[in-house]
């Protein structure tokens, strides 16, 4: 089936099932997800992972967003009870804005569970994204099939990325971006299966980046309509904020203009290919240059 064909279904679809699944509270409501989050944020969860203070005001959510993943308050009351024992506690609270005008009061105090980060790529700013820092500080070892991923660690590392690429994706609505080959990926033995099941694909070489993933087109919308439609899959045996998201995904890549995405993504491999074999290039470049003397 053409992807035009594919589109046009999935957008009938998201119509008539979308007003359903909103206020649906059969499944459990594990984690909800801040995008973009705040950089003091991401310093709960690790310091080192945020910019320093004479830094912040000289880069903005286009250049970097970070998704943070939280525990919801119906989900383990017994892990909610150990985080607290660990934490510091405090009276204060503020109000966090989501992106749908709704607000959450969470405590100041609340490190996240998983956090995320898309930002500009150093080698092609105008051009591509490199999605990194899929972390998440829940055990991975702890399996649980009901959970998206068959654990709580995949589950809070796939809300990290499903949140950046709804983030992505309403800004690639607007022509403020594309999406097919424009977001790379640093992925990991945990993550790069999350990543592949929703449709980017494994590079063919690796580049001064060391990304392993690819964004697709394609290859997102088929992942993530084949999540939408499983009848008792995962999306609609949870929580009210995974089919969400998972419809918003879908509606997004839909609406997207297949051959203008196409003719980018060719624009953006021509830009970056190396025309030279004996230049700096990311053909002549080794990687495993400075560990080879030890093999």
């Amino acid at each position: 089936m053409s992807c035009n064909l594919v589109a046009i279904s999935l957008l009938i679809t998201f119509t008539l099932v979308r007003p359903f699944s909103i206020n649906s509270s059969s499944g459990l409501e594990r984690f909800y997800v801040i995008c973009p989050a705040d950089r003091s944020i991401v310093s709960r969860f690790d310091p080192t992972l945020a910019i320093q203070e004479n830094q912040a005001d000289s880069i903005d959510d286009e250049e970097e967003t970070w998704a943070a993943v939280y525990r919801c308050s119906v989900n383990l009351p017994s892990a909610l009870a150990l985080d607290k024992y660990f934490k510091t506690t405090a009276d204060s609270f503020y109000e966090v804005k989501q992106q749908t005008s709704s607000s959450r009061m969470i405590e100041t105090t609340q490190t996240p569970v998983a956090v995320g980060r898309l930002r500009k790529s150093e080698l092609y700013p105008d051009r591509q994204w490199v999605m990194d820092f899929l972390r998440c500080s829940l055990k991975k070892e702890n399996l649980n099939p009901d959970c998206d991923g068959g654990s709580e660690h995949a589950e809070a590392v796939s809300a990290c990325v499903d949140e950046l690429l709804l983030y992505h994706l309403k800004l690639a609505s607007n022509k403020r971006r594309t999406f097919e080959g424009s977001i790379r990926c640093k992925a990991t033995l945990v993550s790069g299966p999350i990543l592949e099941k929703r449709g980017f694909a494994p590079v063919e070489e690796l580049s001064r980046d060391m990304a392993t993933h690819l964004s697709s087109l394609e290859g997102a919308l088929e992942s993530y309509a084949t999540r939408a439609s499983e009848v008792g899959g995962v999306v609609w045996n949870s929580g009210a904020g995974i089919r969400d998201r998972t419809l918003q995904i879908v509606s997004l890549l839909g609406s997207l203009d297949r051959d203008e995405e196409l003719n980018a993504s060719i624009g953006t491999a021509a830009e970056i290919s190396p025309q030279d074999e004996d230049d700096d290039s990311d053909i002549s470049y080794d990687p495993w240059a400075a560990i080879r003397k030890y093999i």
